[in-house]
């Protein structure tokens, strides 16, 4: 029986060795060609801390987004709400601090009857902008089908008193109008309410 003295064991960690394994992955999993700048290894580590959204890593400007932004709403139109979905749930992954594209995959949602998934991309658009009454109001409408009235009630409230604290809606300028009806609808509906 042999014992070997060596102690070297290849699978430990060293600091030369995991050097050598990263430009060996580098080499194989990129073309030669490519090259990463020093700018895009900065945007890079700032994402990493979470200073960066992905699209501000990529360059993508706001402008660029809405322009994806506008072909979901007409997709969602047209009915088609499988690539309506893709294009919001694109957006919000690479700038998850925007709160229109959850407000507005949260309309995806609520057009495909799955009403869940719309409240919790709702949540999301309402955390990222409180003061902003269209996340309300949909989530009130969502309540609405799914019969949650009094849930409803305060949501449409919220959204109501928003859009006249607020004088400018960002999307919809029959916001408060129309959550005034449907409240208003409500009360004939439940006197409780």
């Amino acid at each position: 029986m042999n014992i070997s003295t060596n102690h070297e064991n290849t699978n430990s960690f060293s600091p030369e060795r995991e050097k050598n394994m990263d430009t060996k992955m580098a080499k194989d999993n990129f073309p030669p060609e490519t090259t990463i700048d020093a700018q895009f290894v900065e945007r890079l580590r700032l994402f990493m801390a979470g200073k960066l959204t992905w699209a501000q890593v990529e360059g993508w400007t706001a402008q660029t987004s809405y322009r994806f932004a506008v072909l979901g709403v007409e997709l969602m139109k047209a009915g088609k709400l499988v690539d309506a979905r893709k294009v919001f749930s694109s957006l919000h992954a690479i700038n998850p601090e925007d709160w229109y594209f959850p407000y507005s995959w949260a309309q995806v949602e609520r057009l495909a009857g799955n009403h869940d998934k719309a409240f919790s991309l709702l949540d999301i658009s309402i955390e990222l902008e409180p003061e902003l009454g269209e996340p309300w109001l949909l989530k009130g409408i969502c309540q609405l089908e799914k019969g949650l009235n009094e849930e409803a009630s305060k949501s449409l409230i919220m959204a109501r008193d928003l859009g006249k604290k607020a004088k400018q809606v960002k999307t919809n300028d029959s916001m408060v109008p129309l959550a005034e009806a449907l409240l208003e609808r409500l009360k004939k509906i439940h006197s409780n309410i």
